[in-house]
């Protein structure tokens, strides 16, 4: 199945409240009544610290195959999409890449689960096959189960994006559920965590990689 990641900032001059109001209730419907959407999850940013995040909004969208996605943006529906989008989104800032999700953990999540995002630039002097061999095989294992983390998947930018010289801003999204922030930095200090954090460096840029915490609405299971 093919994911699309979909960045976006907010339309200039909305507030936090009333652009995520509206994506959780008047956009909702114009996504569901596409009928090539299998799966569909908003996560709306939130900055316990007081800094908020480069983009308002990560969309995460499930379609069969490439073909259903083109068929999909030939409708009507589609259209419609793109009209409401005007309403609460910049549409100049949209950063969107298409993916393969590897899950590796998965579990039951809650309504308004706590997600933390990281997009993912990877090292220099790494090709995309080589980034996305050592981070699902021999980072994600580093993970392990640590107690509370719910949901573990990585995105993984599909290397046909690489083509022509082409460079996706991000190699590859990852997304990690909790069932809130007390969760998430209990998991983060669980036995054996240091070594994830210090294999970070063998496959990212760190200077590139941007992450932040979102809650996280699944609309479409």
């Amino acid at each position: 199945m093919l994911k699309i990641c979909t960045l976006f900032k907010r339309k200039v001059g909305a507030t936090v409240e009333e652009y995520q109001s509206y994506w959780r209730t008047g956009h909702v419907g114009h996504i569901k009544a596409l009928s090539e959407v299998r799966r569909y999850i908003q996560n709306h940013p939130f900055a316990p610290n007081g800094k908020w995040p480069p983009y308002d909004g990560l969309v995460e969208l499930w379609v069969d195959d490439t073909a259903a996605l083109k068929e999909m943006g030939k409708s009507e529906g589609f259209a419609r999409v793109i009209e409401d989008e005007k309403v609460f989104v910049d549409r100049s800032t949209i950063d969107l890449v298409l993916t393969d999700e590897h899950v590796v953990i998965e579990g039951d999540r809650p309504h308004k689960a706590v997600k933390q995002i990281v997009m993912i630039k990877r090292k220099p002097g790494m090709s995309p096959a080589e980034f996305q061999d050592y981070w699902l095989n021999k980072h994600a294992p580093l993970v392990g189960n640590p107690p509370g983390l719910l949901r573990y998947a990585q995105s993984h930018a599909r290397l046909k994006g690489y083509r022509d010289g082409r460079e996706p801003t991000f190699d590859g999204i990852a997304t990690m559920t909790y069932e809130s922030v007390e969760a998430m930095k209990a998991a983060r200090h669980a036995p054996g965590q240091d070594k994830v954090a210090a294999d970070a460096a063998n496959f990212l840029d760190a200077s590139k990689t941007v992450a932040f915490l979102a809650h996280e609405y699944v609309w479409i299971p």
